[in-house]
């Protein structure tokens, strides 16, 4: 007998056990007699049992799963009470994205949130097999799929992606492609077909169903983006459009996007890609997000996508060449463009002294309030909601920020953070007529503002936020009355000397202003927050509330 014989290993419930291959031939079994030992006889005899036991085991595990699957149909109160369209239609719900709000900046779902393959479907289908029947033969779960193409080279995942599409039916795709580019060993400029079949065969996949194509979101460096082109003939379907910039190389402006069938999305976000590198049918675009777009780019698209409402832009740089820049006497018109935020943008006063937006009424800004004030002024737009963001930047003063207010007799909604505010901002809201100072609407300080939020340093006494609401009963003299919010959050940080404000004592003694509340201010606002009048917040950086701070502080 040979000291060592190959062996495999079983496992029963969670008993382990090695059961060894025993040769019983005669060359390996040697008696003077011939034939076989006791030994051998026995083993045998026992092997042949263990070969009954274990095919009756596998018989009764067969059992087991068919009684299982009976059991979960009787138990399933879901399947048994429900028709399968509506178990299927229920299914579908879970696995579904929010719809896009009308009015967000941002453009498809995936946009918003990435995610690997989406797992509703397996998750569904692990429960039994009733519930894989139904979701393996309801398509409106499969017509979500992001796909890494840093995992082209797995074994097996192409044909996993092109079986989630064929499940997905003829329905519209929601599709996200994108790289992990840490997890990518082959550098981004050396890729080629020949050296990329996997990618290629994925790639080619996934064109076939360009006519499918409801949201695209692409984020792939220029070997593989410069290959997503769709198929050659029909319509395209697509909505919304974000190609975003990859993770890899910092010069990403190579990036382009032509498809066989010109696309008319409605919505379009663009990262480091050029205007003229993304070619689409712009006459349908209403929401546009751009990122990192010369001067001349944003006016050729804003030329070029007349029906715009929303538009977010940010980092517009100004061209090098003086041959790409924009005619200083170029005005364009835009008669529909409503919702404009602007972000870390260098070159604002460029990009607003070439536009007209007579339809604006939405505003965000990060700094440059002049430029900002002289836009408003030839729109002759009703801005009703305004946003000032100076964190960042702190370009603008406070009487810049004042004089592009008193251009907006329509605004209803102000947010102001990090911004330069003191005394003379209440004051202005504050500001009392009289009978004999009768005065315009338009020529009134924000006299429709219902909505107002602050986050800055305090470099305001506390009794300016009461100064500014009068109790006259007549409302043309109380230009306070239609506000109906007031937040205001007092941040930390350090001050430069500008930053600092200091409240002059009765006897000359100059101190820090306190972040304590008065109690005749605390009455007072809290008078109007017991009314009903008005929803008061006033708050630290930490959502701590200083009102009731105050409170605290009298006893």
């Amino acid at each position: 007998m040979q000291d060592s014989a190959p062996s495999s290993s079983s496992r029963l419930y969670s008993i382990p056990g090695t059961l060894d291959i025993i040769s019983i031939s005669e060359t390996q079994c040697r008696i003077p007699a011939g034939g076989l030992c006791t030994a051998c006889i026995e083993l045998n005899q026992v092997d042949k049992k263990i070969k009954e036991a274990a095919a009756l085991l596998q018989q009764l595990i067969r059992q087991r799963e068919e009684l299982k699957t009976e059991r979960n149909c009787h138990h399933d109160q879901l399947i048994q009470r429900l028709p399968t369209e509506l178990v299927s239609r229920i299914f579908a719900l879970c696995a579904s994205y929010p719809p896009v709000s009308v009015d967000s900046m941002k453009v498809p779902p995936l946009y918003r949130q990435r995610k690997p393959l989406v797992s509703a479907p397996w998750e569904l289908g692990v429960v039994s097999r009733s519930w894989r029947d139904v979701v393996y033969s309801t398509p409106q779960l499969w017509t979500v799929i992001s796909v890494n193409m840093s995992r082209r080279r797995e074994a097996g995942y192409s044909e996993f992606v092109q079986e989630w599409l064929l499940r997905s039916g003829d329905l519209p795709l929601t599709l996200s492609l994108y790289t992990s580019a840490r997890s990518d060993t082959v550098p981004f400029e050396v890729l080629s077909t020949s050296e990329e079949p996997k990618a290629m065969q994925l790639l080619a996949a996934i064109n076939q169903t360009s006519q499918r194509w409801r949201y695209l979101d692409v984020s792939l460096p220029v070997p593989f983006s410069g290959h997503l082109r769709g198929v050659s003939s029909g319509t395209s379907k697509l909505q919304s459009i974000h190609l975003g910039r990859p993770l890899g190389p910092r010069n990403t402006r190579s990036i382009t996007f032509q498809m066989h069938v010109t696309p008319s999305p409605s919505r379009v976000a663009l990262e480091y890609i050029g205007f003229k590198a993304f070619d689409i049918n712009w006459d349908n675009v209403t929401h546009a997000t751009i990122q990192s777009f010369s001067v001349a780019e944003c006016l050729e698209m804003l030329r070029s996508a007349h029906q715009l409402t929303h538009f977010a832009v940010s980092y517009v740089y100004n061209d090098q060449d003086p041959h790409e820049s924009p005619s200083e006497n170029l005005k364009i018109v835009h008669n529909h463009l409503q919702v404009c935020e602007v972000s870390s943008i260098s070159r604002l006063d460029l990009l607003f002294s070439h536009l007209v937006l007579p339809s604006l009424i939405n505003l965000h800004l990060f700094d440059n309030l002049s430029a900002a004030a002289s836009l408003v002024s030839r729109s002759d737009c009703k801005i009703t909601e305004l946003s000032v963001n100076q964190s960042e930047t702190r370009l603008s003063s406070e009487e810049d920020l004042i004089t592009l207010l008193k251009l907006c007799p329509s605004l209803t909604h102000l947010t102001l953070l990090e911004c330069p505010i003191s005394d003379i901002f209440f004051q202005e809201l504050g500001h009392d007529k009289t009978p004999d100072q009768q005065q315009s609407t338009l020529s009134q300080f924000l006299p429709v503002l219902s909505s107002l939020s602050i986050e800055a340093l305090l470099r305001f006494r506390w009794d300016s936020l009461t100064n500014m609401f009068n109790r006259h009963p007549d409302p043309l003299y109380a230009p306070r009355r239609k506000l109906r919010y007031l937040k205001v959050t007092i941040l930390e940080g350090e001050r430069s000397e500008s930053d600092e404000l200091s409240d002059e004592s009765d006897d000359g003694v100059t101190e820090p202003l306190s972040r304590l509340i008065p109690k005749n201010v605390a009455s007072s606002l809290l008078s109007l927050l017991d009314s009903e009048e008005v929803v008061i917040i006033i708050e630290d950086e930490y959502k701590h509330s200083l009102l009731h701070t105050a409170l605290a502080s009298e006893g």
